[in-house]
C-alpha cells in the first residue's frame, strides 16, 4: 500500500504511472473508513492493512491487484474519472475473452452494502455481461490534484475463506484466470492511459 501511495503522490505532481501485483500471502486490506475490529473476524489473527482509497474489505492472495494514479485535470468529475481508469481492466479482461462490462450496461447491480468488497454489485462494478458475477472490486479517491484506483480481481480459489476473516462476507467468487497473461493485457491497456 505505501508504493500505491507513492503513485498517488507522484500522480499530485502530474505524473501518471500504474502497477500490476500479486500478494505473496494472504491478507486484507481494508477500506480507509473502515474500522479493523468492526470488520474483521479477528484482526489480530490476519495480516491486514488500510487503503489508500475508501471501499469495502478485499481479501488478497488468490488475486491479481493494481493501483493507477492520475492528476486530474480541469473540472473532471468522479465518477468521468473513474470510467476512465476502470476501462483498462474492462478491456484487458475482454482481451482474455470474459464477457466484461460495468454493472450499468449489464443490468446488475443489487446495491447491498457491507463490510466485504464482493458482497454487492453497483453499475459502476465490473461485472460478467451474462451472469452477473463481479470479475474484480475497484476503490476510487479523487482530489482536486490527483486520482487513484485500486483493484482486485480474483483468478484462482482463495486459500483462506473470505467468510473466516471478514465479517459478514459470504460467498467466495473468483474467475479462474492466467495471471501471466492477464497482466500483459493490463501492462498494455494501462499504457494508453498513462
Amino acid at each position: 500500500m505505501a508504493r500505491d501511495h507513492e503513485l498517488f503522490e507522484a500522480a499530485r505532481c502530474g505524473e501518471s504511472s500504474a502497477r500490476v501485483y500479486q500478494w505473496d500471502r494472504t491478507w486484507v486490506t481494508l477500506g480507509r473508513f473502515q474500522n479493523p475490529s468492526e470488520t474483521l473476524v479477528n484482526p489480530d489473527d490476519l495480516n491486514w492493512t488500510v487503503r489508500e482509497t475508501g471501499g469495502a474489505a478485499v481479501l488478497h492472495g488468490h488475486d491479481l491487484t493494481l493501483g493507477v494514479a492520475v492528476p486530474v485535470l480541469g473540472a473532471a468529475g468522479v465518477r468521468e474519472v473513474y470510467r476512465k481508469l476502470v476501462m483498462p481492466i474492462v478491456l484487458a479482461l475482454q482481451d482474455l475473452g470474459l464477457d466484461a462490462v460495468l454493472g450499468e450496461e449489464a443490468g446488475f447491480a443489487d446495491r447491498r452494502e457491507g463490510a466485504y468488497c464482493f458482497l454487492g454489485k453497483s453499475q459502476n462494478d465490473v461485472v460478467s455481461a451474462r451472469t452477473g458475477q463481479k470479475l474484480c472490486g475497484c476503490a476510487l479517491r479523487v482530489t482536486r490534484e490527483a486520482a487513484l484506483l485500486q483493484a482486485s480481481i480474483p483468478i484462482h480459489e482463495p486459500s483462506v475463506r473470505a467468510e473466516l476473516v471478514i465479517q459478514d462476507s459470504g460467498a467466495d467468487l473468483w474467475t479462474e484466470l492466467d495471471a501471466t497473461q492477464l497482466a500483459r493485457f493490463l501492462t498494455v491497456r494501462l499504457e494508453e492511459l498513462t
